[in-house]
């Protein structure tokens, strides 16, 4: 995260760095949701070397068919589903005084949070992990 922020700041740029810390920057920014070219501006180095980066990320973290992994993945899924409502909770909680949230954000937090826990039902439904009547 220290690495993340130096480069954030323009302190490090992407083209001094080893090939194993810019990947773990590129996987950062990747997951906050950058695009290529965000990445690629923030690092201070070509599109081309982010989707090299992103390709090898992607192979590295390749699994493997595996029966464990069918019960780890929709295990992964509701910890994901937990963390966005956790997030959206997050965001539209501030009721201080000056607070940008107005209650129609609350609403349409409340929408989505019942959206996503929905879509986890219904996936789990499908897999059938959960087991009706």
């Amino acid at each position: 995260m220290y690495l993340v922020k130096r480069v954030r700041k323009g302190e490090i740029s992407g083209r001094n760095l080893s090939r194993d810390d810019r990947r773990a920057c590129v996987a950062y920014f990747t997951a906050e949701g950058y695009t290529v070219h965000e990445v690629a501006v923030v690092m201070n180095v070509c599109e081309r070397t982010i989707n090299r980066d992103r390709v090898a990320i992607r192979r590295e973290n390749a699994l493997a068919p595996s029966e464990r992994l069918g019960d780890e993945i929709p295990a992964e899924l509701r910890r994901h589903a937990e963390m966005a409502l956790a997030k959206l909770n997050r965001a539209v909680r501030d009721t201080s005084e000056g607070s940008k949230v107005c209650p129609r954000d609350r609403i349409r937090a409340a929408f989505h949070g019942f959206y996503i826990y929905n879509r986890l039902v219904h996936t789990l439904l499908k897999a059938r992990y959960i087991k009706t009547g």
